[in-house]
């Protein structure tokens, strides 16, 4: 670098110049082209880019590989060294991060089933370099597009049912309640068909009594003969009726004793 000497009798326009091309000549010569390199690599400006952003898809619409095969062969770990033209202001690790996101971002669009529940949830995307799993932001969230989730209560996606688990004491306590109530009823089933049993013996016994009632005053004032006669002629007259059998010659108006 020349020193800068103040000539008398130099004008002021020539010293200025003189200042300027030192001030630029002092400069590294490397930092323009390293922020120019960085600025080439095809990268979302954003912290927290989304599936769509990175591989350049847009929503509702067929996807594309065209982007991810251009991006992998820019970001592949063995491609480092063929690459360094555009990647050179680019950390490994970072390099190894796009490559990471590239992929799982190609997992999801390009699974019909993972990308509506992504688009639809944000379900299935993580931004964590640790493994740890981030909170899912939607394509339409990270866009700005909320008027997509404006949608009517119908396509809204279902409540998850909780379900409620009961301790095996209150289980027990409702199998012993059950059991109780079956034994009352079997117990008041008993209770009736004994009462209706004790019912029919009584009107039985009345019904005896009644009989013999009415076969006492018949036989009041007769023989004692003639009323065994009697009792013993209707037994048999009895017996042969309910049997539904002829009585061989036998005559029931005709006395059976003769003596």
């Amino acid at each position: 670098m020349a020193p800068l000497f103040k000539l008398p009798g130099a004008s002021q326009s020539v010293l200025k110049a003189q200042q300027r091309y030192l001030h630029l000549d002092r400069q590294s010569p490397q930092s323009c082209p390293a922020r120019h390199l960085h600025d080439t690599a095809p990268w979302p400006r954003g912290p927290h880019p989304s599936p769509h952003e990175i591989l350049g898809a847009e929503p509702d619409k067929p996807y594309s590989k065209r982007n991810f095969h251009r991006l992998v062969k820019l970001y592949h770990p063995d491609l480092h060294g063929v690459n360094e033209t555009s990647v050179a202001g680019i950390s490994r690790a970072g390099r190894l991060e796009r490559y990471r996101l590239v992929v799982e971002a190609h997992e999801i669009l390009s699974d019909p089933q993972k990308r509506l529940l992504y688009e639809k949830y944000g379900l299935g995307w993580t931004l964590s370099r640790h493994g740890a799993r981030s909170t899912p932001r939607p394509y339409y969230a990270a866009r700005g597009y909320r008027q997509h989730y404006h949608q009517p209560s119908a396509e809204a996606a279902p409540e998850r049912q909780i379900p409620i688990f009961a301790s095996n004491a209150t289980i027990v306590i409702i199998l012993i309640a059950m059991a109780m109530a079956g034994a009352i009823v079997q117990l008041e089933r008993a209770r009736k068909a004994q009462w209706d049993f004790k019912v029919r013996d009584i009107a039985l016994q009345e019904a005896i009594t009644r009989d013999l009632e009415d076969l006492a005053l018949r036989l009041e004032g007769k023989p004692r003969d003639t009323r065994i006669l009697e009792f013993l002629a209707r037994r048999e007259l009895n017996s042969r009726t309910s049997r539904d059998t002829s009585f061989f010659g036998f005559d029931p108006s005709e006395n059976i004793c003769r003596h």
